[in-house]
């Protein structure tokens, strides 16, 4: 039986047999029980902790050897992926290198992203296909990393709902 700060329930192991872990998981379906409660709490916190949006997070972080935007640009206004890119520089070591991922469906960003590295001063190592349906992009930054001058209360981005 478990039972921590107000969550009780049996795990499927406890009452001998074959564990039916689908039926146990079947409570994170129903927004009031524990399990989905629970879950709601550690979402919160892990997006508290890892907000990327939040130019704050960034500070004594920076410059990175390896900055990864897997998952945000398709995720993002356009006006903000350029913005990410823009700032770029201020989160990449000289020599560092970017990591990006941006769908291939029209209107097809890609062309444009890869314009807005080579302004901001870097140089492409790999692009995946177009014919692939993904986008991957590998950047290589030439310039010299400017000093972080996004103000710490500075959103940088905000995801958009694309359904």
């Amino acid at each position: 039986m478990l039972q921590s700060g107000g969550l009780t329930g049996t795990y499927p192991g406890d009452m001998g047999g074959d564990p039916d872990w689908s039926a146990w998981h079947e409570a994170y379906a129903d927004p009031d029980s524990a399990l989905s409660r629970r879950l709601a709490v550690v979402q919160a916190r892990i997006r508290e902790t890892l907000d990327a949006a939040r130019s704050a997070h960034y500070a004594g972080a920076v410059p990175a050897d390896l900055v990864l935007l897997c998952g945000v640009f398709g995720n993002i206004a356009d006006v903000d992926v350029a913005r990410v890119v823009a700032a770029a520089p201020q989160l990449t070591a000289a020599g560092g290198t970017v990591i990006w991922t941006r769908h291939r469906r029209e209107p097809d960003l890609v062309p444009r992203i890869l314009e807005w590295f080579a302004v901001a001063g870097f140089v492409q190592v790999w692009l995946s296909e177009k014919s692939e349906g993904y986008g991957v992009g590998v950047h290589r930054f030439a310039g010299v990393p400017a000093a972080l001058r996004l103000r710490l209360d500075e959103t940088l981005f905000r995801f958009v709902d694309r359904d």
